[in-house]
């Protein structure tokens, strides 16, 4: 090959690599001038930082992508009803908006992918609103009425103008990761004149009937896990209590490990996110019934297989009810201290580190007035996941914690706190004079509930 055009083929491809690597994410938002903007990315459901920057006195902005950014769904979010997704697949994004809200005079200047899932996002939101608004107009309206036919003629002309936009732009842009997201995220409308328990039985059967659950692109956007969270709300629309609510969602929880069986990502995403948000609710009941029907087992990636697991079982042995796990270990003056063997009518396990600032300057005082108050009825174990066991004794002094106190210096990693799968401090455990676990309150005030004489 002729060395001139060797050279010039080399300097086309880098120009190219170099194109690749600059795509940009750019705009102007004229209502958050000098703002900081935060850009997430959706990643397996979850959202991670990809970058920040701030808005000049104009409003505009720009990031320069990563051209390891996969493609799916964007987050910008800027506070104070800044918060945009935006879709990316390897193209620069450019638009203008006056920021009021996602849907409020927002035009794109680049990003053909955009303009038509805004398109979209445009018809499906004033359609809705206006579904909604025809609805309860129509559940009043004497069915004889001349005038009924015209209300539920226009509610049906309004859900097929939502799903006419999707299949238009279906037809002319098949391959668009834009088209596959909306055809997912097209909305379940019952037809007119149904009762609100009829549409609620209607919904059930029918809500995932437009969801392409063998799609994984789906898992890198944030149309599942809104549709997962709808869902589920429907089945606990009757519930008294957070118990009857998890019992109304079992056969919920039954229909989304069906419909995803058949894809490993998508399956290995859901349980994932059920699990996870279960734990931050404290719905141990849904924790316990996803172990006993042996969910995790179909997970195909090992990793989030052990990690699903491991947490199912964890909430098994953590459930209220149950006997809280026996530990041995000494405390800061040196005395051993074993939990079965300790006496109190209620022990409050709690675990926290002197870097906690909700630990230190709120959750603890609390705790240690109920500890000081007359009449009190329980022990306090203070367990602490600090790296530094001298921190631990300096706070100890500091605050006047005079209640029974464990550091084993391991941070995390500690003996009790894997013992007890701790993520996060504070984290309180109530237990009966037995070691039964009565309660995991997760806030101060519930805690003050159960310990107030």
């Amino acid at each position: 090959m002729n060395r001139k055009l060797s050279f010039l083929l080399i300097i086309i491809a880098s120009s190219f690599h170099l194109l690749a690597q600059n795509l940009r994410l750019e705009g102007t938002i004229t209502s958050a001038p000098n703002r900081q903007l935060i850009l997430t990315q959706y990643n397996y459901g979850e959202q991670t930082i990809v970058d920040t920057t701030f808005s000049d006195e104009t409003g505009y902005f720009a990031f320069t992508l990563p051209d390891t950014l996969n493609p799916g769904m964007l987050g910008l979010f800027g506070g104070q009803n800044i918060h945009y997704e935006l879709i990316f697949n390897d193209e620069p994004i450019r638009f203008i908006s006056t920021g009021s809200t996602q849907n409020d005079q927002i035009s794109f200047i680049e990003s053909d992918e955009n303009k038509i899932y805004y398109d979209y996002v445009f018809k499906k939101t004033e359609n809705i609103y206006k579904i909604n608004l025809l609805n309860s107009l129509i559940k009043q309206y004497p069915k004889d009425d001349p005038f009924y036919k015209r209300l539920t003629d226009e509610y049906t002309k309004l859900s097929d103008e939502i799903d006419s936009t999707v299949m238009l732009h279906a037809k002319q842009h098949p391959d668009f990761l834009a088209v596959k997201y909306m055809l997912s995220d097209r909305p379940a409308i019952p037809p007119p004149g149904l009762s609100t328990p009829e549409e609620t039985e209607w919904l059930k059967k029918h809500f995932w009937d437009h969801v392409d659950f063998s799609d994984s692109s789906l898992i890198n956007s944030s149309i599942l896990s809104s549709k997962v969270v709808a869902y589920l709300q429907l089945f606990q629309a009757d519930a008294q209590t957070p118990d009857e609510a998890q019992d109304l969602m079992k056969p919920a929880l039954d229909t989304l490990l069906e419909k995803t069986t058949l894809n490993g990502k998508v399956y290995g995403w859901l349980l994932q996110y059920l699990v996870n948000g279960f734990e931050s609710v404290g719905y141990d009941k849904l924790l316990i019934y996803l172990n006993d029907v042996h969910a995790a087992e179909n997970i195909c990636e090992s990793k989030t297989r052990k990690t699903v697991e491991e947490k199912l079982k964890m909430a098994k042995t953590l459930a209220i009810g149950a006997i809280a796990p026996d530990f041995t270990a000494k405390d800061l003056n040196g005395k051993t201290i074993k939990l079965h063997q300790l006496k109190a009518n209620r022990i409050v396990l709690v675990f926290w580190a002197s870097w906690c600032p909700h630990c230190v300057k709120e959750a603890l005082p609390v705790l240690k007035k109920l500890y000081h108050q007359p009449g009190r009825n329980f022990e306090v174990v203070a367990i602490s996941v600090d790296e530094n066991i001298k921190n631990v004794q300096q706070a100890v002094n500091e605050y006047g914690y005079d209640w029974i106190t464990i550091a084993e210096g391991k941070g995390w990693d500690g003996d009790i706190p894997l013992l007890y799968g701790i993520s996060a401090t504070p984290t309180f455990f109530v237990l009966d004079q037995n070691k039964k676990i009565l309660a995991k309150p997760h806030n101060v005030e519930e805690l003050t509930d159960l310990l107030n004489p």
